[in-house]
C-alpha cells in the first residue's frame, strides 16, 4: 500500500519512545519548589558554597520559562520529530526512498515459508490476505498486517518475524524477547481502531534451525491499556506534531493537503 502521509504500525515504536531527559510540566515545577525551598534554607545558614549556591540559583532563573514553554510535544524524541517531517512530506506527495537492507529482503523471502510452516504445524489457516487498512476512526492512521488465522474461537490476527540474524530467532525461541520490540506495532494492530483482533500469534522462523526449532509461535491476548496509551500519544502526535508541521508547510509551498487527512 500507499504509505506516504500515513502514521504506520513500524513507526509506532519511534513514536511512544520518550525523548531523553524529557518531564513533565508538573515535574518542572515541583522541580523549581524544591529548588527555591533549598536555596532559601541556604541562605538562612548563612552558607557560602558558592558554586553549589550559583548552579542553584542559575536553574532557578531557568526553570520558570520551561515551564512556560513546556508543551505534550516535548515527549517526542528526535526518531519520532524526523517521522513526523517524512509523514509531513508524504502528505503533499513528495516520499523517500524506500529503505533496502539484507534484513528486509530476507523477511519478505522466507515470509510464505514461515507461513505455511505455521499452518502445517497447528493446523490452523493463516492464507495470505488482502488486509490493507486505513483506520475509519483515525485516518491519518494505516497499516498492513500479515494476516488473520482462521480456525480459532475467536478474531486473532497473526505477525510474522523472520530474522536476518540467527540469534534474534534463537532469543524468540527462548523467551519471546523481540516481542517487547513489536508491542506498540501488534497493540496498534488489535486495536477497535484497526483490526479489532482479540489478540494475535508472535510467529519467528529460521530456516537454519534444526526440524521444529526453525518456527517459534506464542499466543497473546490484546492489551487494552497498552493500546489506549498508544491511541493517546498517536493522537497527540498527529495533532501537536504532524498537523502544525503541515501547516507550516502549506504556507511555504503555497498548496493544500487533501482533507482526508483531517479528523
Amino acid at each position: 500500500m500507499n504509505r506516504a502521509g500515513y502514521l504506520t504500525p513500524s513507526a509506532f515504536k519511534d513514536i511512544m519512545t520518550i525523548a531523553q531527559g524529557y518531564k513533565t510540566k508538573e515535574d518542572l515545577e515541583l522541580e523549581l519548589a524544591k529548588l527555591a525551598k533549598q536555596q532559601h534554607e541556604r541562605e538562612q545558614k548563612n552558607r557560602t558554597n558558592t558554586k553549589i549556591y550559583t548552579d542553584t540559583e542559575d536553574r532557578i532563573k531557568q526553570l520558570p520559562a520551561l515551564i512556560h514553554s513546556w508543551s505534550p510535544a516535548s515527549r517526542f524524541g528526535g526518531t519520532a520529530l524526523t517521522y513526523s517531517k517524512k509523514v509531513a512530506l508524504g502528505r503533499f506527495g513528495i516520499t523517500a526512498p524506500e529503505v533496502n537492507a539484507k534484513s528486509l529482503d530476507h523477511g519478505k523471502a522466507f515470509e510464505p515459508v514461515a507461513r505455511l510452516a505455521f499452518e502445517q504445524m497447528t493446523g490452523l489457516e493463516f492464507p495470505v490476505q488482502n488486509v490493507r487498512l486505513v483506520s475509519e476512526k483515525y485516518p491519518f492512521i494505516a497499516g498492513e498486517a500479515d494476516g488473520e488465522i482462521f480456525g480459532k474461537d475467536k478474531r486473532w490476527g497473526g505477525e510474522i518475524k523472520c530474522p536476518y540474524n540467527p540469534l534474534n530467532h534463537l532469543e524468540n525461541l527462548m523467551d519471546d524477547q523481540q516481542l517487547d520490540t513489536y508491542k506498540w506495532q501488534t497493540a496498534g494492530y488489535c486495536s477497535p481502531w484497526m483490526y479489532n483482533w482479540e489478540g494475535f500469534t508472535f510467529i519467528s522462523y529460521h530456516g537454519m534451525f534444526p526440524g521444529d526449532s526453525a518456527l517459534h509461535y506464542s499466543d497473546h491476548e490484546r492489551d487494552v491499556l497498552l493500546e489506549n496509551e498508544l491511541e493517546d500519544t498517536l493522537v497527540l502526535f498527529e495533532t501537536k506534531v504532524v498537523q502544525p508541521l503541515v501547516s507550516e508547510l502549506e504556507i511555504l509551498f503555497n498548496t493544500k493537503v487533501d482533507d482526508k487527512w483531517k479528523f
